[in-house]
């Protein structure tokens, strides 16, 4: 089945994925850095070409793979790996290689040690996230990768009334609400910590999720006021409201 099946997917993808024909940089000399082509890729193997000459070789995608630029912004440096012919001017080897890399298609986005060809790959099972509200600015709350569909994610609000992740809702893993865990910490105030409406009271009448424990919300229904609504009912009624 081919990809040209799922344009939204291919599309989405664009940037991220590294495809044939694309330059980046590869830990060809660890710990420094090298920018090569990028020739064939086989999952996670890749067969890539160092600019300045040299041979071919094939690097596995689990070691990392950086855009452009890398080598200067992290600090390690480009380090030219064995049979590499061009010799670095004064200023950086990136004037060097400029020219040969010149209007060749780049990697956008960094795919650090383990993250696969593709930043969905990464995102697995167990994985802490941070998500942001869909409705309220600001407001951010915890949350655990359940499933990873093709980039789709199942996803988890994070509950000590849960002895176990359930789904609770589903991403595609580029939306923006989805933030790396220490964003609220780093964000100086901007971002705060704040229970979604459907993490209040019972996890399970809002989240559309059993909870794996009654809530006291529920257990203290015994002596609701005459004409209430049963507990049961209002959890039907809740859990067809959806989550946040």
């Amino acid at each position: 089945m081919g990809e040209d099946l799922f344009p939204h997917v291919t599309a989405s993808l664009a940037g991220h994925t590294v495809v044939a024909g694309q330059v980046a940089e590869f830990l060809l000399s660890p710990p420094g850095l090298w920018p090569a082509l990028v020739r064939v890729v086989l999952g996670p193997l890749l067969e890539v070409a160092p600019l300045g000459g040299g041979a071919a070789r094939w690097y596995d995608a689990g070691q990392g793979v950086w855009p452009w630029g890398e080598g200067a912004r992290s600090g390690k440096g480009l380090v030219p790996p064995p049979g590499v012919e061009v010799k670095e001017e004064e200023g950086s080897w990136y004037k060097v290689l400029e020219q040969e890399a010149e209007g060749v298609p780049r990697l956008a986005t960094a795919l650090p040690p383990g993250a696969g060809t593709c930043p969905a790959d990464s995102l697995r099972p167990g994985l802490k996230l941070e998500l942001a509200s869909g409705s309220a600015a600001g407001e951010v709350w915890g949350v655990t990768v359940t499933s990873n569909t093709g980039g789709l994610l199942g996803l988890s609000y994070d509950s000590p009334e849960l002895a176990a992740p359930a789904t609770h809702l589903r991403l595609w893993h580029g939306s923006p609400r989805l933030l790396p865990c220490g964003a609220v910490a780093a964000s100086g105030g901007g971002l705060r910590f704040v229970v979604p409406a459907c993490g209040r009271g019972s996890t399970r009448s809002r989240c559309g999720a059993p909870s794996h424990r009654a809530s006291p919300r529920w257990r203290r229904s015994a002596g609701r006021r005459p004409g209430a609504s049963p507990p049961s009912a209002r959890r039907r009624t809740a859990s067809r409201s959806g989550c946040c």
